[in-house]
């Protein structure tokens, strides 16, 4: 019995240790980025996002996007930003909604748009994604709010996958 809980706080103190050295590399990164240490920031965030963090996943994408640190490249932003809205994360939801809505690096989606802006507001914690929403929403006939909604049912149904 004791051999068994020394092994389980072990486990748990390993498992602590990598959760704490994530969010080091997270924050490492964004102090990275912000001073202009492009290719630190990447270094930090992209096993990070490889494992599937969102947050990381999200920040890669705006690398990609805007051509910090790596060439701009909006398949790979896509991907990311995919990935990170994929898990429920809001500001890749968003930022979704937001290369729907300006065609950025795919054809202009105003109903995958309002979809992603819906997510991203259901979330709480994104007010520009509300603001976006209802904008598209207030431009669009009654029969294409109902289209943007069941898209968003449907995507929010599927656990946020294959909704891209």
């Amino acid at each position: 019995m004791r051999k068994s809980f020394t092994l389980a706080l072990a486990v748990a103190a390993l498992t602590l240790g990598s959760l704490a050295a994530r969010a080091d590399n997270l924050q490492d990164g964004a102090k990275a980025f912000q001073g202009g240490q492009y290719s630190r920031a990447l270094t930090l965030w992209r096993p990070l996002a490889t494992q599937g963090n969102p947050v990381a996943q999200n920040n890669l994408r705006i690398m990609y996007l805007d051509g910090k640190g790596v060439p701009r490249d909006f398949a790979r932003a896509m991907q990311w930003f995919s990935a990170s809205a994929s898990q429920g994360n809001s500001a890749g939801m968003y930022n979704m909604g937001l290369m729907y809505e300006l065609g950025q690096g795919i054809k202009p989606d105003p109903f995958r748009a309002y979809m992603w802006y819906a997510l991203a507001a259901d979330q709480g914690n994104m007010p520009n994604a509300v603001a976006h929403r209802n904008a598209l929403w207030s431009r669009m006939t009654p029969a294409a709010q109902n289209q943007a909604r069941e898209l968003s049912v449907a995507c929010k149904r599927n656990n946020y996958k294959g909704c891209a």
